[in-house]
């Protein structure tokens, strides 16, 4: 574009952008794909890389199976009981269905991002509207404002023409995000009423540090025989929540490979000089607040470099 622009050719005209609305604290100001510079329209344009159980983006063509029954140590099963009432939910897996079923109809699921941002979560929300798009009056809503959007109920609904322009965009920008989160029994029950007044089936809660709010909120709703189904979503940079199940958490690649590239050029630039050592220190972003670092990220940073 730079060359473009030296070269004497003219910039083309972005499309209008639409007046913001306050909702609460926050301005709500969703952007059109006309309104975003070519850039990012040849970004949202790429197709994603998907497993082949969900090229489809269709809930027809999914089945969930249960494989295994939940494993934990004695001990930390011992801990866990204290605060949650169910430990023996089985293990599932999302596999391609060979037959044709019938799809749940009338879903209205929420979504809501806390804790710290990560990229990719602009694309958690265009693959849940792609693949709700195949469930007859099923509807996705997007709380505005993180949690506070959830307590005073600031939902959009999020279409697809809506989310399009946000595909493979950085940032929470759409809904914007809180970095609170649900700790005590009155946040709890107040998104659980939340939940209830707008009629949701599911919420999904996502962002980093949010693993423990879900799972609370998820044990809190069943305990008041609440029918919301809550998931928990695993995103941030630091690549903590890593096991057999979860090969990488949302953002964590991105993140890895925007700072791989930032060390590289330091490299490249302290070997021409032969003059001086550079030692840099990686922002870690753990779950612990700083007080114990994982080094997932320095780790995988050392190993994209020379």
């Amino acid at each position: 574009m730079s060359l473009r622009l030296e070269l004497g050719e003219a910039l083309k005209p972005l499309g209008d952008i639409a007046a913001p609305k306050q909702m609460g604290s926050f301005l709500h100001a969703p952007q059109a794909l006309a309104s975003r510079s070519e850039l990012q329209q040849w970004r949202s344009a790429r197709p994603h890389q998907v497993p082949q159980v969900l090229a489809a983006k269709s809930i027809a063509a999914v089945e969930v199976q249960d494989i295994s029954s939940t494993t934990c140590t004695e001990h930390d099963l011992a801990c866990m009981r204290k605060f949650f009432s169910d430990m023996d939910a089985p293990v599932v897996e999302l596999r391609a269905r060979g037959d044709v079923a019938p799809t749940p109809a009338g879903q209205r699921i929420g979504v809501v991002f806390a804790g710290r941002q990560a990229p990719g979560c602009h694309d958690l929300l265009c693959g849940l509207v792609d693949v709700l798009r195949t469930s007859p009056g099923s509807k996705v809503f997007g709380f505005v404002g993180g949690t506070h959007g959830l307590f005073d109920r600031q939902a959009v609904e999020l279409t697809p023409e809506l989310c399009q322009a946000y595909s493979g965009a950085g940032g929470l920008e759409l809904l914007g995000r809180t970095v609170d989160r649900l700790k005590s029994d009155e946040e709890l029950e107040s998104a659980r009423l939340a939940c209830e007044d707008l009629g949701l089936t599911g919420l999904v809660l996502g962002g980093a540090r949010t693993g423990t709010d879900a799972a609370y909120l998820a044990e809190h709703c069943k305990r008041r025989g609440s029918k919301v189904a809550v998931v928990s979503v695993p995103c941030g940079i630091e690549g903590n929540m890593v096991n057999e199940f979860v090969e990488a958490s949302i953002g964590f690649d991105s993140a890895s490979k925007a700072v791989a590239q930032l060390v590289g050029n330091t490299e490249i630039d302290g070997s021409s000089a032969r003059k001086y050592y550079c030692f840099l220190r990686l922002m870690d972003g753990a779950s612990s607040g700083g007080r114990v670092s994982s080094s997932h990220l320095a780790l995988e940073v050392a190993l994209q470099t020379k």
